[in-house]
């Protein structure tokens, strides 16, 4: 082998291994891809997310509490592993860092593992939700969702 034809084969490694592991949130496929904590198929695109680790390793969900009780099982805090991302319930299937969304928890959200939690896009999304929803529940930031699902693992 020249050097041209080995200086080519490391190049494409290299390319190979780099898009094995992605720093960007994945499409999640409902009905087909796993939730990463309870195992089961991910099916509603209003609600879920996806951790992506340090590494570029992706986990799905298909609750907040499930992406929560998951760090919990690994003996981790949230902050530890990367980045998260959770789905946005006024666009369905699109995937939003979980630290700049606006959530309500409240009873009359039925998310998939009971969590009753839904994030949103912006402010001004979930103030129209809770409204309409007619103010039942509690408006929350990331950092309070983690608190209050964190206490209940303890």
């Amino acid at each position: 082998m020249n050097s041209i034809s080995g200086g080519i084969l490391i190049f494409c490694l290299v390319i190979l291994g780099q898009s094995s592991c992605t720093k960007d949130p994945q499409p999640i496929r409902f009905g087909k891809d796993a939730c990463s904590h309870c195992m089961m198929t991910i099916m509603d695109p209003k609600f879920g997310g996806e951790i992506i680790t340090h590494k570029g390793k992706i986990y799905m969900f298909d609750d907040i509490n499930c992406m929560i009780r998951f760090e919990g099982k690994e003996g981790e805090r949230v902050k530890t592993h990367g980045k998260y991302y959770t789905l946005d319930f006024s666009n369905p299937a699109s995937l939003i860092p979980a630290d700049q969304a606006y959530y309500i928890l409240s009873d009359t959200i039925k998310s998939p593992m009971a969590s009753r939690v839904a994030a949103f896009g912006n402010g001004d999304q979930r103030d129209a939700f809770f409204t309409q929803w007619n103010e039942n529940g509690i408006l929350l930031l990331w950092e309070e969702i983690v608190d209050r699902f964190e206490r209940q693992i303890r």
